[in-house]
Formats: C-alpha cells, sequence, structure tokens
C-alpha cells in the first residue's frame, strides 16, 4: 500500500482537477503517459471514472496519475486479458471516454 498525495500533501482526483481550475498542460501530458503507458504494459480496465485516477509528483519525480481502482478483467471469458490488441483497444476507448468527460480532446 502507498499514500498517493500532490505537491500540497492532499489527495487529488481527475475529477478534482478537472472541475476547477487546476487543469493544466501537465496534468493532461501525465493523463496521456498514464494511458500510452497501460497500452504498453498490456493492463487490463474494469469500469472506471475520474474518481479513481489520483494525482502525484512525489512517487518518480514529476506529474503523474495512478489508478486506485479498476484493474483487471470481469468478464467470464477474459478476453481483453488474452488479448493486447483487444485490451489496447478498450484502453483507448476508456481514454476517450474520460477526455470527454473532463471537456478535454483526445491527443493528435
Amino acid at each position: 500500500m502507498e499514500k498517493i498525495t500532490a505537491p500540497d500533501g492532499k489527495c487529488w482526483t481527475l475529477n478534482a482537477i478537472a472541475s476547477g481550475p487546476e487543469l493544466e498542460p501537465k496534468h493532461l501530458q501525465a493523463l496521456h503517459q498514464f494511458f500510452d503507458d497501460c497500452v504498453r504494459m498490456h493492463v487490463v480496465f474494469a469500469r472506471i471514472n475520474t474518481d479513481a485516477f489520483l494525482y502525484t509528483e512525489s512517487r518518480n519525480g514529476g506529474p503523474e496519475f495512478v489508478l486506485v481502482d479498476g484493474i483487471g478483467d470481469k468478464l467470464f471469458i477474459p478476453i481483453r486479458a488474452m488479448s493486447r490488441r483487444i485490451s489496447a483497444r478498450h484502453v483507448r476507448n476508456v481514454q476517450r471516454r474520460i477526455m470527454a468527460s473532463i471537456g478535454q480532446p483526445m491527443p493528435a
């Protein structure tokens, strides 16, 4: 277990950052990097929302998001766990949904 905190020592969710004036380019870059890393590492998502993403700058010395819930395939036949391509497509669909929910476009 690990304590995830923002630079001010509090817990910032993506939802809280996107709801206020705090959303900055470094946050969006960290979010895009998170999804790119998930595709590269074949991470399988369940149902997630913006409250499951916590922001920190202390784990690796730079801005990053950590997913605290929603990892794993809950299908009877774990097809996303068996196929990198299907998993990657699902991760990108989740990314589109998350980006739309915070009012941001997908990266080019």
